[in-house]
């Protein structure tokens, strides 16, 4: 699916330019670069996820991660509801240990400060508010698991299966790709 997206970016171009939009066709190009579908390329938006765990932006992940729910997870199957909550905890789960494992407390207490309020009602977080307070977490039973690399692949190959899936069978704008590449093998053997 995310192969048709740059087809269909230079058919709009060509479109915007024969129609003489040149305003049109850079506000496009700005839209382009701030594409939070990343194309509709799971890959790109895992990354884009990571980028801003390391950077510590746990506000960005949250957006990020509520504007994918509002746009693609909330249109799923209810089937798949208590997955997508799985991995919004484990998203946040990985933060919590990325900033652990970078010695960085104070962004451990900030992100307990800013959503503790929500969190404190979900029973899988209950453990999870002693994290400042364990010395090595690493080491404790409750955390140690989450601390191991293994733990951080699965949850990210998790995050970007889902989001393949759900690209994949999008029904978009962009079969329309798939609708010009045969028109114009017709046209051809006409």
């Amino acid at each position: 699916m995310a192969s048709g997206t740059p087809g269909v970016d230079e058919l709009i171009r060509e479109y915007l330019l024969f129609r003489g939009f040149t305003n049109t066709l850079r506000a496009f190009e700005t839209d382009i670069k701030n594409d939070k579908d990343k194309s509709f390329r799971a890959d790109r938006i895992v990354e884009q996820i990571q980028s801003y765990v390391h950077s510590f932006d746990i506000a960005t992940v949250r957006n990020l991660w509520q504007y994918l729910d509002r746009r693609f997870f909330s249109r799923l199957e209810q089937a798949y509801a208590a997955s997508v909550r799985r991995l919004e905890t484990c998203l946040l789960r990985y933060y919590l240990v990325y900033s652990v494992t970078a010695n960085r407390s104070d962004r451990v207490s900030d992100f307990f400060e800013r959503y503790a309020s929500e969190l404190q009602s979900q029973p899988e977080w209950r453990d999870w508010f002693a994290l400042p307070y364990v010395r090595y977490p690493d080491q404790d039973k409750t955390f140690s698991m989450y601390f191991h690399r293994t733990w951080s692949e699965s949850f990210l190959v998790s995050l970007y299966n889902l989001l393949s899936v759900i690209f994949n069978n999008m029904h978009i704008l962009l079969h329309f790709c798939v609708w010009r590449s045969c028109l114009a093998m017709l046209c051809v053997r006409a």
